[in-house]
């Protein structure tokens, strides 16, 4: 499933959401970026692309990331609107695949396969 942020503060609110610094993230580059929360505990391990300069996809794997990045988004009034991405299934399907040091060196900047 892919979270869509997109507005004037998605870049803050992803940002937000994630210990990854993605202050330099490419478009259409899948980063590994762990969703934690105010405790820097894992809630999500998903992938994140920025898919346009104002809108960022989460590829999320099970827990509802859309509900904890709406809240956030409300309790600091930020500019954005958080959906559900209508994409295409083999996409979305590809990209929630298990980690897989191929796939990953091939396809994400810096994931830490050492940590394994």
């Amino acid at each position: 499933r892919q979270v869509q942020i997109k507005g004037p503060d998605a870049d803050y609110l992803t940002q937000l959401i994630t210990c990854r610094d993605l202050s330099g993230a490419k478009d259409h580059i899948c980063y590994y970026a762990p969703i934690v929360d105010d405790q820097g505990k894992i809630l999500n391990d998903p992938l994140i692309m920025k898919v346009h300069p104002d809108a960022w996809w989460v590829s999320i794997a099970d827990t509802d990331i859309l509900l904890y990045a709406k809240g956030i988004a409300i309790g600091k009034n930020l500019n954005v609107e958080i959906t559900v991405s209508n994409v295409n299934p083999l996409a979305s399907n590809f990209l929630a695949l298990p980690p897989n040091e191929e796939f990953f060196s091939n396809t994400v900047i810096s994931y830490p396969l050492s940590a394994r």
